[in-house]
């Protein structure tokens, strides 16, 4: 039976969760209490048992400037006894039918392993968002850098706004201000930083990252036009790696020798008003994916 889970339903979701993806119960549970409703876990329940989940969280799809109501499907899971079995499939056509009756534009997703990709087509979802990984070396992060930024605590508001400001030209994928906050939360609760920068009183721009051996991997970055060496100059002297990897939007004006360009993301419009706004879709992006 597929329905919606209830708080009540909590241990066995934690349970699928932790044996699906190896999560602690700890990370899981401060999902569970920070962005859990009565209306975004869909279960499949038999004998009951959950055996199969996937959230759907609120997102929006931003393409030519023009706004789409859209769900973002996370931790899409079914129990190793009952996977080949179909649940999945009927538990994500029991969602696109959902997010249509709730009028929604698109569904997407970031599917955690290349394979994942040919599975979701079978649905119609289509590699659409992608993103161009590359990695500089403190010397050319030095040779990029500026002075004149300085660190401050921004609210989630003023996080939003800017994340909003540079990621609403051509086609992006944008959160809500909780799903921001948790994400950034969870970054720092698993061992990274983040460093937000303001010239003269203005907020210009901001990077989520966590540092592995001598790499930092940032997870997101964001930054005003013309302020990325303000940023690199005060990301750097806040680290102590050799080299610094970044994961950013294709057309990010930032030239390098070597990047990879990879796929990061799928999207299936639902109705003629995604088709048509699909269509005029090219190297969207996400940011966060929340895989």
């Amino acid at each position: 039976m597929i329905e919606f889970a209830s708080k009540n339903d909590f241990k066995n979701i934690v349970e699928l969760w932790k044996s699906s993806f190896g999560d602690s119960v700890t990370y899981i549970e401060r999902f569970l209490n920070t962005l859990f409703t009565d209306k975004n876990c869909l279960i499949f329940r038999e004998n009951s048992s959950i055996v199969s989940m996937l959230f759907l969280l609120d997102a929006k799809i931003v393409s030519n400037s023009s706004s789409h109501p859209a769900y973002y499907v996370y931790a899409a899971c079914t129990a190793a006894e009952n996977r080949g079995l179909g649940i999945m499939s009927k538990l994500l056509r029991h969602a696109i039918d959902y997010a249509t009756h709730e009028n929604k534009d698109f569904v997407c997703l970031a599917p955690a392993d290349e394979c994942l990709f040919g599975y979701y087509s079978r649905f119609g979802f289509e590699r659409v968002f992608k993103r161009k990984e590359f990695v500089l070396s403190r010397s050319i992060m030095s040779q990029l850098s500026e002075n004149g930024a300085e660190t401050f605590v921004p609210s989630i508001n003023e996080i939003k706004s800017l994340r909003d400001k540079p990621l609403s030209t051509g086609s992006r994928l944008l959160w809500e201000e909780n799903l921001i906050e948790y994400a950034i939360e969870e970054n720092e609760l698993s061992g990274g930083e983040s460093v937000f920068v303001q010239k003269n009183g203005a907020f210009i721009g901001y990077a989520v990252y966590a540092v592995e051996k001598d790499t930092v991997v940032i997870n997101e970055l964001c930054v005003l036009k013309h302020s990325f060496g303000l940023l690199a100059k005060v990301l750097i002297s806040q680290t102590k790696a050799d080299y610094y990897q970044f994961s950013l939007p294709l057309e990010f004006p930032l030239s390098v020798d070597h990047s990879t360009v990879r796929d990061n993301g799928m999207i299936l419009p639902l109705n003629p008003v995604g088709t048509a706004a699909l269509e005029t879709m090219f190297q969207a992006f996400i940011g966060f994916t929340l895989e």
